[in-house]
């Protein structure tokens, strides 16, 4: 995959929160970097297995021994997708 920019990763995972959107409260276009995926975002663990595997497919990448539970803020998976890229 090209070079691509934290902005753009960042638009990525919008996109991919809005359709694993199971909390309907949540606004999606107003996610954060320091939102807390299941204080703020009220993932659940289905959806956090959709969005795992929606970003392994979208940016051709490997968790690895990574897990969502690992992962507390959306930043933390912004980190490890640039992380996963390089």
């Amino acid at each position: 995959m090209k070079m691509i920019t934290r902005e753009q990763i960042f638009a990525e995972i919008l996109e991919i929160f809005m359709m694993a959107n199971t909390s309907k409260d949540v606004d999606v276009k107003k996610i954060k970097e320091e939102d807390d995926l299941t204080l703020d975002l009220g993932l659940t663990s289905v959806g956090a297995l959709y969005v795992a595997i929606a970003i392994e497919e979208k940016f051709d990448i490997d968790f690895g021994n990574v897990t969502f539970n690992d992962l507390k803020k959306v930043k933390d998976v912004i980190d490890l997708i640039e992380s996963k890229l390089k």
